[in-house]
């Protein structure tokens, strides 16, 4: 057999030129290149090629580089190549960092090839070295450099690829190294020349010192090879090339190719007792904490027995390691970005729907972290993350490598939900990488502040499954056997979980339930009522404590049977343990599951079902005070509750006494109950809720303080934001809620005081890296501090971020609170601040920074400084690099506008018009290029660019309608007629168009309106937001009777059109008013209660829908107001103010009720 590692390095040293279009000379010495080479190979002893072998990978080589019209693969083994040469590169300057005695914490497997090169080194006398400090800082910024490189090659093009391969095909240098193969012993020396070569002509080492070069010439070589034998091994396409074009008719395959190079599994040897330590560590201190996952509890895995889910398995670790499902297109993405070269903390959240397959996903790609030679610990369902960051801390001091952490459903309670808070004030660097999972509906990601110690990547959603993943579904033979039509039919939703579901059984979701349903209830009784209640809780994730529910099954021990022997009572694969809130709860495993199993067959069993619980509830039980909590919680909830039960079951006489005692019971469970209690009107008992939590952690904190405001206890609010900060010194989140809460309501006295305790709180060494309070108590003092506090403010931040080079978040703040201020001596030291700051190497491609910086130089007096920085902003945006950025193009626009000249506003529409036609699906920029036309009245041009914007976005008729509207508020009546009329010329069957059409001459009181309207519905009879705007047509002009035609018919061909019926309240409520001036109570009265039920319908479709409810609650508040139905109106009042607390007309409704009820 070949020997794979002179294959290895014989495509290492071809790689760079047989993937170009060589010219027939280049070709031809190319040839005597090969031959050496393979001369070399078969010279070698241990190489073991054989003549025929010589012989054919001669041809094959030949013929690649021959052939002009390479395979769309070879792209991607350019990429292979030049993405090892980074890392080898990213590697060469980590050894040097060692010697200058910068402890770097890498991936373990790189640690072990780092310590190998550095043992090397010692062998060769190459320790010897020149150290000077300032090459330090030069590296560590080069890795910076490299680690963006890393995260953007992937997307170059093939010709932006080939000009920074760092070999560059020419006949001199293949001349030198076919002269010099001629003259070394073998194939590894021989390779030293190419090394050099690429260490001399690449400009990642233009600028190092001789050291690193030495390194390089002496490592390069071997630490490429094993990076380039792991991308081989995770990239398929780069397979499929290599076996079709090269290794084809050679005894060798991919797999022998990359068994034979020295891949991660050989360097992670190197540091194995580091492993045994960390390993060690968890089991004595963090077992309740962390489970470590490597090989050894990999391979204990795939002996497992597989647990069932419903007719699958569950997806957990012996499912991923036994290959039961397919694997995610996501995982080698995810997989490939979080391993790119970081010196910071990273977090990386998998967000999608429920079954949408994310902790699946999250553990492929920690079994791919795993065999790429990572440290891997998994977060368990129970775990307590209130002392994480020293728990991190220790555990990677002990493993001296960067750990990757897994966590499931990272924020879902308020216990895990405090890594939002840790993340975003690490304090310092952590070699740490989380992974984590989280329902879309839940993610905090956006909660977690900028700063200098972590990167937050990109979020994935593998809510649909791609084309590809279903292709892989079709190729197992049991799917295979299914027609293309009953495949599509049952692969329709996407969603993982409901796909394999339906394909293995055949048949869609809902039938599977009904099945499941209909064989409990004949077989299983006790198990069907079982199966019940848990889904009935189980769709808000909400798990039942286990001495709850055998006392609301009155079925006592029947947790053991669930336990021990789930076959033999029918729950096996439907009723799953769950360790968390409770020490011991069930659950339905999957809240798709039970959101199915309550539509298809319990929709009739919430009531009965929270009754059973409320009346079975230990009032003694702190478990079953925190569930009674979270269920009243989830009942109150605006969007997915059910408010009238909840209310119901709070006031009911026989429960009064039980509910007041389980409210006060459990210290952890009184947030949930203050805000249940104050959604369902019980305002007394949420206060005293409130003033006698003890909350544990800042989340709870400030969710504490939030309500106290909201329900009018400020003063108390401050004094709990007051007492905790005292009792958390160094707590950032709950002291930058406060400030924050002050900035809106506080006194001066209350905003003088914090503003002095702030001061003196940054002002100590430990927080002079904090950059969230500081940001919020600039604004602060922009917002209602004394002239003295802001000019001191202002001082310290200009000081503050001369030190802090690496800071934006500040940054940005401060250059916004300067740009409003605009005061000529701050300005001016602020844009020349920030222009220095810029000009760095390391802030150079910085988008955000850049954008707050050509925002403020549209308030410069000073014309010259103005062109400085439109002259700067479009050399920054001519880069190559930033011309995808959109948001300092948008900034930059808007400059230009205010401060350019006339020509350079023409060459600016100009070239951002044929930017977007590279650009399309930039948003910002198509709406920002519409603005400018108008305000400049270029009316014509402002249609064609518009025309442009739809044509490019057919299928978004919001971002249609919003382009329309740009226009139509914002031009003379004359000009938008205009526009409008040729836009229908141009697009006459566009249906979104015509609508804005007729609804602009609604607006105008046009006549021609209905006419309009009426050619469009009969164009589009299907095309229900017209008759719904019909209908506000006809509601807005007072009659009644037409609006309620236009919003029925609207109803009718949707039935859960919200705005639909809250515009169908208002013409009943008209009409009640014209029947009662005629005298005919009773059909007024009739019209109004129809109005009632349309209000309440509204909030009932935006609930099912999870759209804001708000407005609808504030309509019909107001609705009750003019009804006199003063103690409805406030409660729907409360309700509308709990979503929207910043709207004061919400308030203001409020006030009334309260005046009119003597309150």
């Amino acid at each position: 057999m070949a020997d794979p590692a002179t294959i290895g390095l014989l495509l290492l040293n071809t790689i760079p030129f047989i993937t170009r279009a060589l010219s027939p000379e280049l070709l031809r010495t190319f040839s005597g290149f090969v031959d050496e080479l393979l001369e070399l190979s078969a010279a070698h002893a241990a190489a073991g090629l054989g003549k025929e072998t010589i012989k054919e990978l001669s041809a094959r080589l030949r013929a690649y580089a021959q052939n002009p019209t390479k395979a769309p693969e070879n792209h991607d083994l350019q990429k292979a190549f030049y993405g090892s040469f980074l890392c080898a590169t990213d590697m060469i300057y980590q050894v040097r960092l060692s010697q200058l005695g910068v402890g770097i914490r890498e991936v373990p497997c790189l640690v072990g090839l780092r310590n190998h090169i550095l043992e090397g080194l010692r062998s060769a006398s190459l320790t010897n070295l020149s150290l000077t400090e300032n090459e330090k800082d030069y590296l560590v910024r080069k890795r910076k450099e490299i680690a963006t490189e890393l995260r953007e090659y992937r997307s170059l093009s093939q010709p932006q690829l080939e000009q920074k391969l760092p070999v560059q095909p020419d006949t001199e240098v293949l001349t030198l190294l076919t002269s010099s193969a001629r003259k070394r012993p073998s194939l590894e020396e021989n390779s030293v020349l190419l090394v050099a070569h690429m260490v001399e002509r690449s400009p990642w080492y233009a600028d190092v010192s001789d050291e690193v070069k030495t390194i390089a010439r002496n490592a390069l070589l071997e630490i490429q090879i094993a990076f380039f034998a792991e991308a081989v091994k995770s990239d398929q396409r780069v397979q499929a090339i290599l076996t079709n074009e090269i290794l084809a008719s050679i005894n060798i395959d991919v797999k022998g190719l990359v068994s034979g190079l020295r891949t991660a599994t050989e360097w992670i040897k190197k540091v194995e007792s580091e492993l045994r330590e960390l390993k060690n560590l968890v089991e004595a201190k963090f077992k309740k904490h962390f489970q470590v996952i490597d090989d050894s509890f990999l391979k204990n895995q795939e002996k497992e027995s597989l647990r069932p889910f419903l007719t699958i398995s569950v997806g957990d670790w012996p499912f991923v390691v036994q290959s039961q499902g397919i694997e995610r297109d996501l995982t080698e993405e995810v997989t490939g970005r979080i391993l790119a070269p970081r010196t910071r903390a990273a977090f990386q959240i998998i967000r999608g729907e429920p079954g949408s397959g994310k902790t699946t996903l999250l553990r492929q790609i920690g079994a791919k972290l795993v065999e790429k030679g990572c440290w891997v610990l998994e977060a368990r369902q129970g775990a307590k993350f209130n002392e994480f960051q020293d728990s991190v801390e220790k555990l990677t001091n002990a493993a001296e490598a960067r750990l990757f952490i897994l966590i499931d459903d990272i924020y879902r309670d308020e216990d895990r939900s405090i890594l939002v808070e840790i993340l975003s004030d690490p304090g310092h660097m952590l070699p740490v990488t989380i992974i984590a999972t989280t329902p879309s509906h839940e993610d905090r990601t956006r909660e977690i502040r900028e700063n200098n110690y972590l990167d937050i990547l990109p979020p994935v959603t593998p809510d649909k499954l791609s084309q590809s993943e279903l292709e892989r579904f079709r190729r197992i033979p049991e799917v295979a056997k299914l027609s293309e039509r009953k495949f599509k039919s049952l692969t329709k939703s996407g969603r993982m979980l409901v796909v394999m579901l339906q394909l293995s059984n055949g048949k869609p979701l809902d039938q599977i339930l009904l099945d499941v349903a209909h064989r409990l209830r004949e077989n299983f009784p006790e198990t069907y009522a079982v199966w019940d209640v848990i889904c009935t809780f189980g769709r808000w994730n909400l798990p039942v404590p286990e001495s709850l529910l055998e006392k609301i099954l009155s079925k006592p021990g029947f947790g053991q049977r669930l336990r021990h022997g789930p076959a033999t009572i029918g729950s096996e694969g439907l009723v799953f343990p769950s360790d968390y809130p409770f020490v011991q709860g069930w659950t339905s495993g999957h809240q798709v599951i039970a959101e199915t199993a309550v539509r298809v067959e319990f929709a009739g069993s919430l009531q009965s079902n929270c009754q059973a619980a409320l009346q079975s509830a230990d009032p003694t039980d702190s478990e079953h005070a925190l569930f009674i909590g979270r269920m009243f919680h989830c009942l109150s909830s605006i969007k997915t509750g059910d408010w009238e039960l909840g209310n119901r079951l709070l006031k009911a006489a026989k429960w009064k006494e039980k509910v007041q005692n389980l409210a006060f019971l459990s210290p952890e469970a009184q947030a949930d109950w203050a805000l249940a209690l104050w959604r369902l009107g019980e305002k007394d008992l949420a206060e005293k809720c409130l003033t006698s939590a003890n909350p544990t952690s800042p989340r709870r904190a400030s969710m504490v303080i939030n309500l106290l405001a909201t329900i009018g206890r400020f003063d108390e609010a401050c004094r709990v934001a007051e007492s905790w900060c005292e009792s958390h010194p160094h707590d950032t989140f709950v002291r930058g809620a406060y400030l924050s809460l002050l900035g809106q309501r506080g006194s001066d006295e209350q905003v003088h005081l914090a503003i002095g305790k702030t001061q003196q709180w940054l002002s100590k060494l430990e927080h002079d890296e904090d950059t969230y309070v500081r940001g919020i108590y600039l604004g602060l003092v922009e917002l209602a501090g004394s002239d003295p506090e802001f000019k001191q403010a202002i001082e310290e931040t200009q000081r503050w971020l001369g030190d802090q080079d690496s800071d934006t978040n500040v940054r940005i703040v401060y250059l916004g609170v300067v740009g409003r201020e605009r005061g000529g001596d701050q300005l001016e030291h602020a844009m020349k601040q920030t222009e220095q700051w810029l000009r760095k190497p390391e802030h150079a491609n910085d988008a955000a920074v850049r954008e707050a910086y050509v925002g403020l130089a549209a308030h410069l007096e000073d014309e010259t400084q103005a062109e400085y920085a439109i002259a700067l902003t479009e050399k920054w945006l001519r880069e190559p690099e930033h011309d995808e950025e959109s948001n300092v193009r948008v900034a930059y626009m808007s400059l230009l506008e205010k401060r350019g000249s006339a020509e350079q506003l023409a060459e600016l529409i100009s070239g951002t018009r044929d930017w977007l036609e590279g650009h399309p699906e930039a948003r910002e920029v198509w709406t920002a290029l519409i603005a400018m036309l108008i305000r400049q009245h270029q009316s014509p041009l402002s249609v064609e660019v518009t025309s442009a914007a739809i044509f490019h976005h057919p299928n978004d008729r919001n971002l249609a309608e919003h382009y329309l509207d740009l226009f139509a508020s914002t031009d003379s009546a004359e000009n938008i007629s205009k526009m409008f009329a040729e836009l229908l010329v141009r697009f006459p069957r566009d249906s979104v168009i015509a609508l804005r059409h007729a609804k602009w001459l609604s607006e105008e009181e046009d006549a021609q309106a209905s006419v309009k309207f009426d050619e469009l519905i009969r164009k589009h009879p299907k095309y229900y937001d017209a008759y719904h705007a019909f209908g506000r047509h006809w509601l807005h002009s007072g009659n009644y009777e037409k609006a309620r035609k236009q919003f029925e018919l609207t109803l009718g061909l949707h039935r859960g059109h919200q705005r639909a019926h809250e515009g169908l309240a208002p013409a009943f409520h008209g009409l009640a008013g014209l029947a009662n001036a005629r005298g005919e109570t009773e059909i007024a009265a009739s019209f109004l209660k129809e109005a009632e039920r349309d209000f309440k319908s509204a909030i009932h479709w935006a609930k099912v829908q999870q759209q804001p409810v708000a407005k609808f609650y504030a309509s019909l508040s107001w609705f009750y107001l003019d009804q006199k139905h003063y103690e409805e109106a406030l409660a729907s009042f409360d309700l509308a103010i709990l979503e929207n607390p910043d709207h004061f007309r919400n308030h203001e409704g409020r006030g009334t009720a309260l005046c009119h009820l003597k309150r």
